[in-house]
């Protein structure tokens, strides 16, 4: 079971349910893909969603339906690229020993790579734009995929306000990384360019942020 699958079953765990409605919800969850379950999480609806349907709330939470080995794959090409690129340096020797290396490490050993190959300049605004959004989503879901855990001593109400903090943390952290990134701009080939396109991730999350804190103000 993935982290989503089992926050989601302690969120639902949580609420006052029949043990029918708990089974229903469960099965659900179990045969679902992460993007049904966010969107069960964020409306309280089952639902199957259309392939449209999936990449509106994609792109509205800036989250993905996460598929390691594709997302993974197109940052190692990104990196790929900038150690090549690195004079009288290799410190990967193919694409498919980056895909490993992505897997494997912490978020700060790839940030601080991606900073210390970053340097060279001249570097393309499609590398630092991915990458950047890549390190933002991936602390999003680190950070969400503990929130269960976190909150599940909390029942009813108190675990709902647990949650939305949580998650309110989580969106803020995400923005100080996208921040960061826009320092990178200044390392590509077009530094205004780059700033734009992290700029509009910058304006999604902290709508998010402004959204989520309007929910908590409401308990």
């Amino acid at each position: 079971m993935n982290d989503l699958k089992l926050f989601a079953k302690c969120y639902v765990e949580a609420h006052d349910l029949t043990n029918e409605n708990k089974k229903k919800l469960f099965e659900f969850i179990d045969n679902v893909s992460n993007v049904e379950i966010i969107n069960l999480l964020e409306t309280g609806k089952m639902e199957y969603l259309s392939e449209p349907r999936k990449q509106q709330i994609i792109e509205s939470l800036q989250l993905s339906e996460y598929t390691p080995k594709d997302t993974v794959y197109d940052v190692a090409k990104f990196f790929w690229w900038l150690s090549k690129k690195v004079t009288g340096k290799k410190p990967f020797m193919s694409i498919g020993d980056i895909d490993i290396w992505l897997k494997h490490s912490d978020l700060r050993t790839v940030n601080s790579m991606f900073l210390k190959l970053v340097g060279t300049g001249g570097v393309a605004v499609t590398v630092i734009v991915g990458i950047t959004l890549y390190l933002a989503a991936r602390y999003l879901r680190e950070k969400l995929s503990k929130a269960g855990q976190a909150c599940k001593g909390k029942k009813g109400k108190e675990f709902k306000k647990c949650v939305l903090k949580y998650k309110i943390d989580a969106y803020k952290g995400q923005l100080q990384l996208l921040q960061k990134g826009l320092a990178t701009c200044s390392k590509s080939k077009n530094p205004g360019k780059c700033k734009a396109k992290i700029y509009t991730k910058i304006g999604k999350t902290e709508r998010k942020i402004d959204e989520l804190t309007r929910k908590l103000q409401k308990y």
